[in-house]
């Protein structure tokens, strides 16, 4: 399995704009959409880039990079977030592709607050990697307080903001609601962990695929799938690598697939072990 080395991709972000201009690129804002009506709280990360920029989606692709990760340690009476990620793009040469957004990103956030009765403080740190010519590491900060979870609604409920409203209709297709859609996977130990094939039956998608094998566990690195067909199905293979670096157990219910093609997205929330 084709790996691209840490060090190398270290090497690419050290050459690039000094501190004080990559503040300029990116920027970042916190949308608040409202409570929801089983009492969760809707707010969406915004991080805007100068024109032609781009940075990654959760996994950065084949072509390798640094997907965003997010420090709430700073929040106060936050209990469980659930980030939403909007369809991204897919870029580069066959082989090196990238997958990400160009210009803004905006990810929905369901919160759940410890203390339902009283409000969430949000300071949120977002490590990023952002691209154009060059890629250059970046960090970006936002805050707000998100109103009591249980305060009394008026007769309209709040709507959320245009930008939340629209990335929320965004969201990947779920294979589960496609006819017709089938897939499982196989897995097998190698030297630093397992070694996952997925196998891919979806309606035709225009072609151009590009199929993601994640673990649900984020401490689980999982390198670009290498993708092929046999007819209908897609054949994606991609290996999965603990911190401990050894084969380890594996549940279908701890991988998640996503395909991608021509702006569409279909999500796999779970993937058979055969």
């Amino acid at each position: 399995m084709k790996q691209i080395s840490p060090f190398l991709v270290a090497l690419s972000l050290l050459a690039g704009p000094a501190l004080g201009q990559v503040d300029a690129i990116a920027g970042a804002q916190f949308l608040q959409g409202g409570t929801m009506p089983d009492g969760r709280l809707l707010a969406a990360i915004k991080i805007q880039l100068s024109p032609a920029w781009k940075t990654y989606w959760r996994q950065p692709g084949i072509g390798g990079g640094i997907p965003p990760q997010f420090d709430w340690s700073g929040s106060q009476n936050l209990g469980d977030v659930a980030l939403m990620w909007p369809t991204p793009l897919v870029w580069g040469d066959e082989g090196m592709t990238n997958i990400g957004y160009q210009g803004h990103m905006i990810v929905p956030i369901i919160i759940t607050p410890k203390d339902a009765a009283l409000p969430v403080s949000i300071a949120l740190k977002v490590d990023l990697g952002v691209c154009k010519d060059i890629c250059v590491p970046a960090q970006v900060s936002v805050g707000g307080t998100l109103a009591d979870a249980l305060a009394d609604m008026a007769d309209t409920p709040p709507v959320p903001a245009p930008e939340i409203t629209a990335a929320l209709g965004d969201m990947p297709i779920l294979a589960h609601d496609i006819a017709g859609a089938s897939w499982h996977c196989t897995a097998v130990p190698i030297k630093d962990g397992m070694r996952v094939t997925a196998h891919i039956i979806l309606p035709d998608m225009g072609g151009g695929e590009t199929v993601v094998i994640e673990h649900r566990n984020a401490k689980i690195w999982a390198s670009g799938a290498e993708l092929h067909r046999n007819g209908a199905e897609l054949i994606a293979v991609a290996d999965l690598v603990p911190p401990e670096a050894a084969p380890f157990a594996l549940q279908g219910a701890d991988l998640r697939l996503t395909v991608l093609a021509k702006g569409q997205a279909v999500d796999m929330s779970d993937c058979p072990l055969n």
